[in-house]
């Protein structure tokens, strides 16, 4: 909260794009961190969901064993599933943040050594002129007949 209210309008003000993007970083990081909490509220929901999909086949006494044996141990189930989510989520935004940069710099280039350029008409432009093209035609045509006849 301090960040947003105080951080961010310091780094505009000082021109200080390193801070901003830093607290944008920081954001997304508790906005990761959120969401994986959030999540935790659908894991009881997820774990009857699987066992119901993966063990379709078993009988009902062993879906019930594998159901209190996840009930039993959803503490440390849970510590795991927060581990996993986040080093997923962490890993995805890494990923995402690299590619970002890349483009980045890519652009930055092209920005500063120039390319080529080549221009085409888009399609409709091109039907245009067709169009008029022979429209023109048809009535050259069409004046030179009345002419004649």
């Amino acid at each position: 909260m301090l960040g947003v209210y105080y951080v961010m309008p310091l780094s505009l003000l000082t021109m200080n794009f390193t801070l901003l993007l830093n607290l944008f970083f920081l954001l997304l990081l508790g906005m990761l961190l959120g969401l994986v909490l959030l999540s935790l509220n659908i894991e009881h929901l997820l774990e009857f969901i699987l066992v119901e999909l993966f063990l379709f086949w078993e009988k009902v006494a062993v879906k019930q064993v594998v159901l209190k044996n996840l009930i039993a141990h959803r503490q440390r189930n849970r510590k795991t599933t927060i581990m996993y989510a986040l080093a997923l989520g962490f890993i995805i935004f890494i990923m995402v943040s690299y590619s970002s940069v890349l483009d980045s710099v890519s652009y930055q280039k092209q920005a500063s050594l120039g390319t080529l350029v080549k221009v085409k008409p888009s399609f409709s432009l091109y039907y245009f002129f067709v169009v008029k093209i022979f429209l023109s035609i048809f009535l050259i045509c069409f004046c030179i007949y009345y002419i004649i006849c």
